[in-house]
């Protein structure tokens, strides 16, 4: 039964990647566990290898499809900071109620070989605890035998049973489970510059719908641009204003200068004559 579950494992990772969904998956091996488990209820003394086998088989496929769903939603459906804590739970629960149910199990075939090997003389529930079917069956008389595979086969089916009715309540769950795809960043299969015009527009389309808030933010850059603006053309008037006086005070001092220097040349020029 372990081989069924270890391909069965591998074929459901490989097509979850494919597909992105996990709970038909898990569906279906509940239910395929549901079916494997009822027919081993039908266990006989007398039934064929190919029967046993070929039930074991369908009950650990059924297992290996189901599986890794839980850890799958895991990580799926929680946010990334909490897909740790989630998938240990999942891990834990599966560990937890797999030892649970294996001394339900034998706790179960116990009780029920008790009670049916009871009437065998040298049986009772601390040989039945102690030794196993092979030195059990040493342990009984010869007489008896078909008697004792009758009630080991019978004890057997009920805890096969147990293992149906799990099966059967863990199709609520399945039921129950979110569809939810794990292909949430597959890359897109079209060319680079398909890509980039699609993302272009994208992005135009996105600027033409502006929010009321963005409005406000936009009035108020331009007010505070406009006002700077305006402080930029006025420290510019002051500027040119002041460059003006000062050019206009270097033209008027030349000017007194050049008058001056003309006047004393036309007193120079009297004096020679004189």
């Amino acid at each position: 039964m372990v081989m069924p579950i270890v391909v069965a494992s591998i074929l459901t990772g490989q097509l979850v990647s494919r597909i992105g969904y996990y709970t038909p998956f898990m569906i279906f091996g509940v239910c395929l566990a549901g079916i494997g488990a009822g027919l081993l209820t039908t266990l006989g003394v007398s039934t064929t290898e190919g029967k046993w086998v070929g039930y074991q088989i369908l009950y650990g496929f059924g297992l290996g499809c189901s599986s890794q769903a839980p850890n799958m939603a895991a990580q799926t459906v929680l946010q990334r900071e909490n897909v740790a804590i989630g998938a240990s739970l999942m891990f834990f629960g599966q560990t937890l109620f797999g030892a649970i149910f294996i001394s339900v199990g034998q706790n179960v075939l116990n009780n029920q070989l008790t009670n049916r090997l009871s009437s065998i003389p040298g049986i009772n529930a601390r040989v039945i605890q102690s030794t196993g079917v092979t030195d059990l069956l040493n342990l009984i008389p010869p007489q008896h035998h078909a008697g004792a595979l009758n009630a080991y086969n019978a004890s057997l089916r009920v805890c096969f049973q147990v293992a149906l009715i799990m099966a059967c309540l863990s199709l609520l769950g399945a039921l129950g489970m979110e569809w939810l795809t794990v292909r949430k960043n597959v890359p897109s299969k079209k060319p680079d510059g398909m890509r980039a015009v699609e993302e272009g527009k994208g992005q135009g389309t996105s600027s033409e719908k502006v929010t009321p808030d963005a409005e406000e933010e936009v009035a108020a850059k331009a007010a505070a641009t406009g006002e700077m603006d305006k402080d930029r053309d006025e420290a510019a008037a002051t500027s040119t204003a002041s460059t003006d006086a000062t050019h206009k005070a270097s033209q008027s001092i030349c000017t007194d200068s050049y008058s001056g220097y003309n006047g004393r040349g036309s007193r120079r020029d009297e004096q020679t004559e004189n």
